[in-house]
């Protein structure tokens, strides 16, 4: 619209004849293609930034002023019960709808993107539950966001407190109680990192680095066959979703299963991707072992299963995961482009 009043200016009142207007654009459409190059640069630039805001409870990630996740750094309980902290909710897909749920009513401990273990074993004693909320907390130390290349990472500093089972309680002790009966047991570091939205589909990058502050720390799953802990995504569900993996069906049953080793869940207009990093314990061959649910329950990249593994004082158990919320038409094709890319991709630690 502004190209004729431009050329009238550039043509000194000249009639707009189409001979004028070949020699104004050969004397100036040079600089007029760069104006216009970088006037759409920046109006691109407006439409994909993001921005985030943090206080001493939590860290919101925001897309063009829309809310597109929450860090919750402080604890969160519901009646005084399911403590919990350091995890995502609230997600949204790109279309603006709500992914994650919080207290859940069938399973009241779940939370929206976190990873979390049933058993964590110090020597040969059983302390607290991380998975359940129970006789366990997370002090967040530090929690601080940046920007780097139009992604914004948010960057935690935390430490696993608990207490021995036989102290167990029906539930936590209310939140200003002292701690003085919990113990450190495990030092982690975590790197969440979000990246703008793009041809129809967000990527949120996740590194976890523990590390164990007593000698002979171990974690591990539920205990049963299902083995279910560590990254896990509560979602909400319709009934309309599908699952696969490497463009091929997966269906959902009540113990792990083997899969490729990223999952893709969707149903009209929306979906979510877990993509396992091939270099993190437990998955080789491009294969994991994955607990999934089509109804009223998390999505889990489940490590290492009912064994314990050690979390080492000097070599930390280092995990990487990426999620890739879309529109759901994300394909096959495109999905291994993007894990090979996370792969080939520098760890934050």
């Amino acid at each position: 619209r502004s190209l004729p009043i431009l050329m009238q200016g550039f043509g000194k009142g000249r009639p707009m004849t189409l001979s004028n207007m070949f020699r104004i654009f050969d004397r100036y459409g040079p600089c007029m293609i760069v104006v216009g190059i970088l006037c759409s640069g920046i109006g691109f630039a407006n439409e994909i930034e993001l921005t985030f805001r943090s206080d001493k409870d939590s860290t919101s990630i925001y897309e063009n002023e829309h809310l597109i996740l929450t860090y919750q750094a402080t604890h969160k309980s519901q009646d005084q019960q399911w403590t919990r902290a350091n995890y995502l909710h609230p997600v949204y897909y790109p279309s603006g709808e709500l992914l994650t749920e919080d207290f859940p009513e069938d399973h009241p401990h779940h939370r929206g993107v976190f990873w979390a273990w049933h058993q964590l074993i110090l020597g040969n004693q059983k302390y607290g539950d991380a998975w359940k909320c129970t006789d366990f907390r997370w002090q967040v130390h530090q929690s601080h966001a940046y920007k780097e290349n139009q992604a914004i990472t948010i960057a935690n500093d935390v430490t696993w407190l608990s207490r021995p089972l036989k102290l167990k309680n029906d539930q936590n002790p209310p939140e200003g109680e002292s701690k003085s009966k919990l113990t450190e047991a495990v030092a982690e570091k975590n790197w969440i990192t979000v990246q703008p939205l793009r041809e129809g589909y967000r990527i949120i990058d996740f590194a976890i680095s523990l590390q164990g502050m007593q000698d002979e720390v171990q974690i591990g799953g539920s205990e049963n066959v299902k083995g279910y802990g560590g990254f896990s995504v509560r979602m909400a569900l319709d009934g309309s979703e599908t699952f696969s993996s490497q463009g091929r069906a997966v269906t959902p049953k009540t113990q792990s299963i083997q899969a490729g080793h990223w999952i893709n869940i969707k149903r009209s207009g929306a979906g979510i991707t877990i993509i396992n990093h091939t270099n993190n314990p437990g998955v080789a061959d491009e294969t994991a072992l994955w607990i999934l649910r089509s109804k009223r329950s998390m999505q889990n990249a489940a490590y290492p299963g009912r064994q314990p593994v050690a979390v080492g004082r000097d070599e930390p158990l280092q995990l990487r995961y990426r999620l890739v919320l879309h529109d759901g038409t994300l394909s096959a094709e495109k999905t291994n482009e993007l894990s090979k890319q996370f792969q080939h991709s520098p760890p934050p630690w």
